[in-house]
């Protein structure tokens, strides 16, 4: 009975310290605008959204970056506390065709401190 409670003791810290070192890290994602055929960055994405998804958080203007890293990088404590980590946003590339072209951005969220 011992050695089942010092290998309960050891797995929960080895599970705590790699919940603290796994959230040290950034978290990334790629992020592809548009619907239809061609040229699509859709393969390459971990988030997709339609034409008019980007239409409505700005269609890469001043408010598309704020309203990725508002979207993507709220996280939620265990007590269920929500809150927003900081972030960078980077667009990558814009490409002609379909309804709206294909636009990809790369949102990465900061660890907290």
């Amino acid at each position: 009975m011992d050695l089942l409670r010092a290998l309960i003791a050891v797995f929960g810290i080895m599970t705590t310290l790699m919940c603290v070192a796994s959230s040290a890290q950034d978290i990334r994602f790629n992020v592809c605008m548009g619907n239809g055929g061609g040229p699509s960055c859709a393969g390459g994405s971990t988030v997709s959204l339609t034409c008019a998804e980007y239409r409505a958080i700005g269609g890469g203007g001043p408010a598309t970056a704020p309203a990725l890293g508002a979207r993507l990088c709220k996280v939620y404590d265990a007590n269920g506390k929500q809150r927003q980590l900081d972030y960078n946003v980077a667009h990558i590339y814009s490409k002609g065709g379909g309804e709206c072209g294909w636009t990809l951005f790369t949102v990465i969220c900061l660890p907290a401190r």
